[in-house]
């Protein structure tokens, strides 16, 4: 993994030559990233200290870049004027795919200098700033699936996005053979994101023909949800360099839909593991156990937030591993709700609780998949003792930046 850049360490790239483009960026409604290539020197000289400008009818477009009315913000009616994008220098990283670029996310605010509050960065940060007000830090893990084709990405569009190959020609989940013939690509997209300060923890095939998923470490929630974002738009620039394409969206065809489990922990700002209590049946503090029942209890209601795509409602049918189609509940950890599976107690003796909804489905525990799966020591989000929530979507998390705390939209994406 490479570190992140510093100001004075891009400065100096850019002075050798090592570095000519700088890319600010953002997350937009649809959950891409959104922005524009500055030249390098231009940014140490001018963006850096006062931003670069776009505008304003990126947060009013669907997912075609056509305007959409009903926006306050951007309208024929209103004009469609200018944000600025202010890098935040925490973010600036190399780029290792695009030669001589670095990348920086961006928060968005008006001429005026207020923010806008309407960005899904903004929304982000409002949730950790409540969060901190009460003593919490929220902590994230995401992980993707997606399906490749061995088709590229304009030959796709050429097509409709008819008739595509896919990668592989069967069920590949968790198989070695078919997944090797992918290794090409799915090494650079592991690589390429270490080098762009993220933590790779591995890949593994999945259900559907060409499906994969590529899982993270957990980190905090605006690191990781920005680290979602760039991930999500550099591994299709990185499959477009191989020939390839492959898309999150969220229920490509009849056969299995692309998931995305978010892993969410909160942690005192003393560091201490709030989710946990070693007196209690589960290891679950009060805490977590009120946790878990406002996600309960707003579900349904909150069920068009979570899926406002139509791609997204496809996903909500009767599957093989759930047998009884939608469903709220929780309990033990569980593939298939109907038939109660459910898996053994982690070797710390901490179990893992879920609750399922398909396509959402939720689960608990200090062990709650890739994103504990390593632990970083006692005490610590992911380690012993430590407990989050795992949710699992049908969808590409497209929205990734409205995950954190505990308020979470989701929406669907190619």
């Amino acid at each position: 993994m490479t570190d992140m850049l510093s100001q004075s360490d891009l400065e100096r790239l850019v002075a050798a030559g090592d570095i000519d483009t700088v890319i600010v960026a953002f997350c937009d409604m649809q959950g891409r990233l959104t922005g524009k290539r500055v030249s390098a020197r231009l940014f140490v000289e001018d963006v850096a200290a006062h931003g670069a400008e776009c505008c304003n009818y990126l947060l009013a477009v669907d997912v075609d870049m056509n305007t959409v009315d009903g926006y306050a913000i951007s309208s024929w009616e209103t004009g469609y004027g200018d944000m600025v994008m202010t890098p935040d220098f925490s973010t600036l990283r190399l780029i290792p795919w695009l030669p001589g670029t670095a990348m920086a996310m961006a928060d968005l605010s008006w001429t005026d200098g207020n923010p806008v509050t309407q960005a899904p960065r903004s929304i982000l940060n409002r949730q950790i700033d409540r969060l901190t007000e009460s003593g919490l830090v929220p902590y994230i893990g995401t992980e993707l699936e997606f399906i490749v084709f061995d088709t590229g990405f304009r030959e796709a569009w050429t097509a409709g996005y008819r008739g595509l190959t896919p990668a592989t020609d069967y069920n590949v989940d968790y198989a070695m053979h078919a997944s090797t013939r992918m290794e090409p690509l799915l090494r650079d997209i592991r690589l390429g994101m270490d080098g762009a300060g993220m933590y790779c923890e591995g890949v593994k095939g999945e259900c559907n023909f060409g499906q994969q998923e590529i899982a993270f470490r957990y980190d905090h929630a605006r690191v990781t949800c920005d680290n979602h974002t760039i991930y999500k738009n550099g591994a299709k620039e990185i499959a477009d360099q191989h020939g390839k394409s492959l898309t999150f969206m969220a229920k490509f065809d009849e056969r299995e839909g692309n998931s995305c489990h978010i892993h969410i922990s909160l942690r005192g700002d003393d560091g201490s593991a709030v989710f946990a209590d070693s007196d209690d049946e589960l290891g679950m503090s009060p805490m977590f156990r009120s946790f878990i029942a406002g996600q309960l209890a707003t579900l349904r209601d909150l069920t068009l937030f979570y899926a406002p795509k139509h791609q997204l409602l496809q996903a909500f049918c009767r599957r093989k591993l759930c047998a009884d189609g939608c469903r709220v509940g929780h309990g033990q950890p569980n593939l298939r709700a109907a038939r109660g599976r459910a898996r053994p107690r982690h070797a710390d003796g901490m179990p893992r609780a879920w609750w399922r909804r398909q396509p959402v489905s939720c689960g608990v525990g200090a062990d709650s998949r890739r994103a504990v799966r390593h632990r970083a020591g006692a005490g610590a989000a992911g380690s012993v003792g430590g407990q989050r929530v795992y949710q699992r979507r049908g969808t590409a998390a497209d929205h990734a930046h409205r995950s954190g705390g505990t308020v979470r939209k989701v929406g669907s994406g190619a």
